[in-house]
This record gives structure tokens, C-alpha cells and sequence, in this order.
């Protein structure tokens, strides 16, 4: 039971990291944008 409830934490505490990730990189897109015009 405690394997399944540490699994899940992971899987949420993976998918948050990957979404911050997704974030960061989309925010740095538009700096390069920006520093184009």
C-alpha cells in the first residue's frame, strides 16, 4: 500500500517537474523573441 501512495507522489512530483520544465522553456522562447525584435 505504501509502495502505491510513494508511486503516485512520484508520478504527480514528475509530471509537475516536467510541466515547470515546459513553462521555463516556453518563457525563454519568448525572451529570445523579444530580444530578436
Amino acid at each position: 500500500m505504501i509502495s502505491i501512495i510513494n508511486y503516485s507522489v512520484h508520478m504527480d512530483a514528475s509530471l509537475y517537474m516536467q510541466k515547470q520544465k515546459k513553462i521555463a522553456d516556453e518563457q525563454a522562447i519568448l525572451e529570445d523573441v523579444f530580444n530578436i525584435i
